[in-house]
């Protein structure tokens, strides 16, 4: 059945629409419409900011981490010469993923000076090769990782690490390998004296958990007879990692065993990405308290047109066309609240940054104390898929939410409505 009204429209679409913008003559009826679109409005808008802001803080955690550490690492338990080393750089090269790689000897130690202790990763680089796989040159605050050189037994320490012993540029400190040693006076600990030539800060756990040092140091430390534990490798996007380290390990077989960076971060970022799950899901109580709200509203609307509704079905209007009326009107409410929100949600996460700021500046405090806090801003990155499903959940929510009452409308009886009007 259709109307011609300037256009042709369907004529349950087109009263559903009048019903949505007509003055209510229930104050009441009004108050409850206007407080479900500022609800839903509301909770699509802070969802947005919310889940960009989680995007944000993983994206400069992940950043931060792969500054020191590599994207994928290749090692072999017997341990790689150097002939070995320059075939294997030669057999990985062919990929075009690869765009850097350098050879590494790991290992674990004590970190000691007197009185306090801590245990770190030790890994031997290259700093003439360190460069292309990582950007640790970037987060030197003192010193200089070029200042690592092969029998000085120098070593670069990460900040945390640097203000938890009381180091600086020049200072000593005694490096213990959990290996032991045969003297004629007995078994004892392998200790090393090192000095501090460079202190890096990447604001992540690599701050407190790992040192760097010559990786011809560390082949004597550990003892590898010369040889290097395996290469560090770096690619053009860092999400390849499981899809190069699955074909590498099919191309390579069994001789090689290959690592990348979600297998040694997994934790932590399987840890956030659980959190970002878990306040989405809190947020989204918010939407949906706000889109069945649009329940009270229908069944009102319902009550309230129960004469015209009565009247339409007299002239032959069908259940569905009654139906498609009521969905219509919460359709467009949730509709208009899910894109004003929308709009506010991603206009604030795109300028998140700036406001925080702003609101630092104006009450004089400052939201993320730089002595407690790795990360002193508040970073944001809006996924267009996560304003998509943020989005399309709540509309779809404000649609199931107008079924119901929707569906009573239809059941309504013509003769006895009439019969009392």
């Amino acid at each position: 059945m259709w109307l011609n009204s300037g256009m042709f429209r369907p004529l349950s679409v087109y009263i559903g629409a009048r019903y949505t913008r007509a003055r209510r003559r229930n104050q009441f009826v009004s108050f409850i419409s206007m407080l479900s679109l500022l609800g839903l409005t509301l909770g699509v808008a802070v969802l947005i900011v919310v889940i960009s802001v989680m995007n944000g803080f993983e994206a400069e955690i992940r950043d931060r981490t792969l500054s020191a550490i590599p994207h994928l690492t290749v090692t072999q338990s017997t341990g790689l010469d150097a002939e070995s080393i320059q075939q294997l750089k030669h057999s990985l090269s062919a990929d075009p993923d690869v765009i850097g790689m350098a050879p590494y000897v790991d290992g674990k130690a004590m970190l000691s000076v007197p009185g306090l202790v801590r245990g770190v990763q030790v890994t031997g680089v290259d700093p003439a090769e360190e460069a292309a796989v990582a950007d640790l040159h970037y987060h030197m605050v003192s010193g200089s990782l070029d200042a690592l050189r092969g029998g000085d037994f120098s070593v670069v320490i990460g900040g945390v690490t640097a203000n938890h012993l009381g180091l600086a540029l020049g200072d000593g400190l005694s490096l213990t390998l959990p290996q032991i040693a045969v003297t004629p006076l007995g078994l004892f600990p392998r200790v090393k004296q090192f000095t501090v030539v460079g202190v890096f800060d990447v604001g992540a756990e690599v701050d407190s958990s790992t040192i760097f040092i010559h990786i011809e140091d560390a082949a004597k430390l550990y003892q590898t007879g010369g040889k290097v534990d395996g290469l560090r490798v770096k690619l053009r996007d860092l999400f390849d990692a499981p899809g190069v380290r699955q074909r590498w390990t099919e191309r390579l077989g069994n001789d090689y065993s290959i690592g990348d960076w979600s297998q040694s971060q997994g934790g932590l970022f399987q840890a956030i990405a659980m959190e970002k799950r878990v306040m989405g899901l809190l947020l989204m109580i918010v939407v949906v308290v706000a889109a069945f709200n649009i329940v009270s509203i229908v069944v009102m609307m319902v009550a309230d047109k129960r004469a015209a509704i009565a009247v339409l079905r007299t002239m032959g209007m069908r259940a569905r066309s009654v139906v498609a009326i009521f969905i219509t009107q919460g359709s467009l409410i949730g509709l208009l609240g899910v894109t004003v929100g929308t709009l506010i949600g991603v206009l604030v996460a795109l300028n998140v940054s700036e406001i925080v700021a702003g609101l630092e500046s104006l009450f004089s405090q400052q939201l993320f104390d730089p002595t407690v806090f790795q990360i002193v801003h508040m970073p944001s990155l809006v996924r267009v898929s996560d304003v998509l499903w943020i989005s399309g959940a709540s509309l779809a929510l404000s649609i199931l939410a107008a079924l119901y009452p929707a569906w009573k409308a239809s059941s309504i009886e013509a003769a006895e409505v009439l019969r009392y009007e």
